[in-house]
């Protein structure tokens, strides 16, 4: 049988000491100058050098709605209210509101086949207060706004409802379905059209999960207009060829 050979004998391991070092000395921090602060100039306060909703989707308005958002700029939501004797509006609600239509480039003009795809937005981020008194729609942020957006007559537009399997090609869609790219069936549009070139000037859309009838009561309210004479001037209720019947 083989065995392995012994291990050979080895010295004794001898450490050497580690080298003695200087002790570390630190020098004393030296005495600086007091700091002196010098307090901020004075400034105006901030202002806006726009009005923020020029920055909303393009604007198409005539001249008659333009005169009409001068007039109403001081007019609340109660006050509002305050000029129809009977203490309420003809028609008010929450909706999303678009003015104007999707910007279309040179591709999506001329071929719409293959770039006519749908531009979209969500309900919450156009959501408005609206509250519609004889030929007058005004437009608020909420239903407390002392102040409104603008104010819009209803006589120069036409307005329909659109066909949600049909989309028309001037609207916007409204918070679409995740799986579909479609709005949701509870989302219903009201479009105003312009007369003569029926362009589409503004886009209402009610949510009717709720209340089934809420976007065909305001239909039927604004194609009423063409049948009465009311509406708002300066904060005043006036009829055409009469003078004031209620003021702020």
């Amino acid at each position: 049988m083989n065995l392995a050979s012994p291990a050979p004998t080895v010295e004794q391991a001898e450490a050497a000491p580690a080298p003695r070092e200087a002790s570390a000395r630190a020098n004393h921090a030296l005495q600086s100058e007091a700091v002196q602060v010098e307090p901020a100039p004075r400034v105006d306060a901030a202002t806006p050098v726009d009005d923020p909703r020029s920055h909303a989707p393009a604007n198409v308005v005539t001249a008659a709605t333009k005169s009409m958002e001068q007039a109403q700029q001081e007019l609340g939501v109660e006050a509002f209210r305050a000029l129809s004797p009977a203490g309420k509006l003809d028609f008010e609600s929450y909706a999303a509101v678009i003015r104007g239509g999707p910007q279309k480039n040179i591709f999506r003009k001329c071929l719409p086949c293959v770039f006519d795809e749908r531009d979209f937005v969500a309900y919450g981020e156009v959501k408005h207060f609206v509250g519609v008194l004889g030929q007058s729609c005004i437009v608020y942020a909420e239903e407390t706004s002392q102040k409104p957006y603008y104010a819009i007559d209803l006589t120069q537009f036409t307005a329909l409802q659109e066909d949600s399997d049909n989309p028309d090609p001037q609207s916007w869609t409204i918070s679409p379905d995740p799986d579909t790219n479609r709005q949701r069936r509870s989302l219903v549009n009201i479009l105003l059209k312009t007369k003569k070139e029926r362009k589409q000037a503004f886009q209402f859309t009610f949510d009717t999960e709720d209340d089934p009838s809420l976007a065909k009561r305001f239909l039927d309210v604004v194609t009423a207009t063409k049948n009465t004479k009311e509406k708002v001037v300066d904060g005043v209720l006036v009829e055409e060829g009469k003078g004031s019947k209620t003021t702020m």
